[in-house]
């Protein structure tokens, strides 16, 4: 009776394993395959949504370029988008902080987070980033940014720190618009 629970179990395990082994497959060759999409696009077309910081002088500008959702396996999706970020402060930024904000055509924030970058961009150069954010449909603003479509979206960048490339340091008056 025990020797066939230990065989039953071990058959479980094996077999538990192997579709576990399948699924990082899959997750590293659809990874892979974004990043050659990713390398393989033009990054030279024109954004297709601008917009510049107000209130502040104009640093960081940000473009929402796609918003996507993945759909993963053992409910682990996510909430995919690309944005290019292009350096107008006139002189190299090492890396920057602040907050991506999503709203709609009205400015009603729809989604926020917080956001580190710590790539180096040259003066006047973009840097295009793709990011996700893990979906959970039982979250309301998930929801909302999953179903607002790309057309429907602003995307805002409140800066709240700059390290330039030569050291200083430009911290951002975060009650600033």
């Amino acid at each position: 009776m025990l020797a066939g629970a230990i065989a039953i179990s071990l058959a479980i395990g094996y077999f538990a394993g192997r579709e576990h082994l399948k699924y990082e497959m899959r997750t590293a060759f659809s990874d892979a395959a974004d990043g050659v999409r990713h390398a393989l696009t033009s990054r030279e077309a024109p954004p297709a949504k601008t917009k510049k910081l107000t209130g502040q002088e104009a640093s960081i500008a940000i473009a929402l370029k796609r918003k996507g959702f993945y759909e993963g396996e053992y409910g682990r999706n996510a909430i995919t988008f690309s944005v290019d970020f292009t350096n107008q402060t006139g002189k190299p930024v090492r890396a920057f902080d602040g907050v991506l904000q999503f709203t709609d055509l009205l400015g009603n924030e729809i989604y926020s987070a917080k956001l580190a970058i710590n790539d180096p961009i040259a003066a006047g150069a973009t840097y295009a980033w793709d990011g996700k954010l893990d979906y959970n449909q039982f979250i309301a603003d998930h929801e909302r940014l999953r179903n607002a479509s790309v057309e429907n979206l602003k995307v805002v960048l409140r800066v709240k720190k700059v390290l330039s490339g030569d050291g200083c340091f430009a911290p951002f008056n975060r009650a600033r618009r």
